[in-house]
């Protein structure tokens, strides 16, 4: 039988009409529920699963089949004609693109969640709503309520993930009370903790036997200390295993999430040497008030890795005891207020870890202080005391208590303000057993006559500035 086209060109248009068929059922597939009406214009045509479907169905009954394949491969030929060919898989793929990016404009988060919760202003009322039946489950003048019930409502035991999002503000009467296998999604909320609270924003529930797989994504925690809130446990983060040790993987993770105004501490993470840790993007701030946050975290855990965090608190920035850390790309401001008896960072005993491309503003006592901490590595490190209160002359860059093993390498500390001279004695000191160190290719200037102070027989010094002169 005699064809009216070249074959070569019906097995190639064949092929594109596959393709074509296999992408607008895989996108169609993954729409979110309620999406059917979601159009794309493109090149002046409107194209989605309900457009593109009705016009295919329309070819193939009004020509009964028997001129489709024709039919179809000159409508997939005059836009290859058209458009030079060369230009086909641009178009095809601005089209793809933009379906695309239509999916991800209009994408419910809701669909991925087991419950969301939101303030209903209709009625003045929090409410709960399922996401698998999308009926509202609870509503409440009294959103705590409704975050322990929708707690409660989550698959006991379970071994998989479920999701509560929260969307709106939310002024606490409790904790926001998570347990294992539990995502609480912030990203659409800000949570306040009232005046006169004396319980942390969010907390484990079982801190006796211990929590494990607990996220915690985006938000801002607000402890209202601006406007008077001085109770030391209206926390921000609060997750206390209880020296229970988990099963050896990630317990806690918490990303994008900003804590300000706590008076207690920001992040309180107490885990056991056998769990592990996840700080991503987090933020602890004070916007108001002079004495805001104790400790902005408060971190024990076995393997865990600190990632941008940005920490400023009026007494330590980061107190880490006990556990393997890697802190990469942070910032530690202010801290060491009067109150405090450390310093800005402070390794308490145990610690094992690398701090890398890091920035500490101390303002008070010591910059970096390592007690009974060994084979630890702080790389690009850069210290800058700040004229913020009196400079005294026993304060250290580095301190190092009963330390062992552990290297200084490329770092650098000194005054950062200009009005007052020899903010900090020492670059680094060692006190106690302290020994089998290595200070390396680091600068510490504008500091006391006596840069750099050893004690230990074997620890080692190269290539850095002691405060007067180079030691090589």
């Amino acid at each position: 039988m005699r064809m009216d086209f070249d074959t070569t060109k019906i097995i190639a248009i064949c092929i594109i009409s596959i393709f074509i068929f296999a992408s607008v059922s895989i996108y169609s597939e993954n729409m979110p529920s309620g999406s059917s009406d979601i159009n794309v214009t493109v090149n002046g045509s409107t194209l989605w699963n309900g457009a593109w479907n009705t016009t295919v169905i329309s070819l193939i009954s009004s020509n009964q089949d028997k001129n489709w394949q024709s039919l179809w491969n000159a409508t997939v030929q005059s836009i290859i004609d058209d458009n030079n060919l060369s230009s086909w898989n641009p178009i095809w793929n601005s089209t793809v693109s933009e379906l695309i990016s239509n999916y991800l404009a209009n994408y419910s988060w809701e669909s991925e969640s087991s419950y969301t919760i939101f303030y209903d202003s209709s009625d003045s009322l929090y409410k709960a709503k399922n996401g698998g039946t999308g009926q509202i489950d609870y509503s409440s003048t009294n959103v705590t309520y409704i975050c322990e019930q929708v707690r409660s409502s989550l698959t006991a035991n379970r071994k998989w993930f479920e999701t509560i999002l929260l969307k709106g503000s939310f002024t606490l009467s409790g904790s926001i009370l998570m347990d294992s296998w539990t995502i609480l999604d912030l990203r659409q909320a800000e949570i306040i903790l009232p005046v006169g609270a004396t319980y942390p924003a969010i907390r484990n529930t079982n801190q006796t036997n211990g929590n494990t797989k607990m996220s915690v994504f985006g938000g801002e925690i607000n402890g209202s200390r601006g406007e008077g809130n001085n109770n030391v446990n209206a926390k921000g983060i609060y997750i206390n295993n209880n020296g229970v040790d988990m099963e050896p993987s990630r317990v806690i993770e918490v990303f994008d999430t900003v804590i300000f105004n706590v008076y207690g501490n920001a992040f309180d993470i107490q885990l056991n040497t056998g769990d592990s840790l996840n700080l991503e993007n987090t933020k602890c701030e004070n916007r108001g008030g002079n004495d805001c946050t104790r400790i902005a975290y408060n971190l024990k855990a076995g393997d865990s890795q600190l990632t941008t965090i940005d920490a400023n608190s009026y007494y330590e920035n980061l107190v880490l005891e006990g556990g393997t850390f890697q802190i990469i790309n942070s910032y530690f401001g202010g801290g060491g207020g009067s109150g405090s008896s450390n310093a800005t960072v402070h390794f308490k005993g145990n610690v094992r870890g690398q701090m890398t491309n890091c920035l500490v503003d101390a303002s008070y006592k010591h910059a970096i202080l390592l007690e009974n901490s060994d084979w630890n590595h702080f790389v690009n490190v850069r210290v800058r005391g700040k004229d913020v209160l009196t400079a005294n002359n026993t304060w250290s860059v580095f301190r190092l208590v009963n330390s062992k093993n552990n290297i200084i390498e490329a770092c650098y500390g000194g005054r950062y303000d200009t009005v007052v001279t020899d903010f900090y004695k020492y670059g680094v000191e060692e006190t106690g057993t302290s020994d089998i160190n290595m200070v390396v290719g680091s600068n510490f200037r504008d500091i006391g006559t006596i840069g750099i102070i050893v004690v230990g027989a074997n620890t080692k010094v190269a290539c850095s500035w002691n405060g007067t002169s180079w030691i090589s």
